[in-house]
């Protein structure tokens, strides 16, 4: 699932959070440093998979769709 998400993808997540407030600091850090993994063609940690899975869930139920 987040091996799937592109850096557009995880960079909109990141402003559509900052915006709207609904995500912690350090979830929006993790969310960009996502984005900048996806955009250099790298693998996330165990660690970061398991908080962008969770992160993902909450704001696709808080409103954010990503770009088709």
């Amino acid at each position: 699932m987040v091996l799937a998400v592109s850096s557009d993808t995880w960079y909109d997540l990141g402003h559509w959070a900052a915006e709207a407030g609904v995500l912690e600091g350090w979830q929006r850090r993790i969310v960009l440093r996502l984005g900048d993994l996806a955009a250099d063609d790298k693998e996330p940690s165990e660690w970061q998979i398991a908080h962008g899975i969770r992160i993902l869930r909450e704001a696709t139920e808080w409103g954010f769709r990503a770009r088709a």
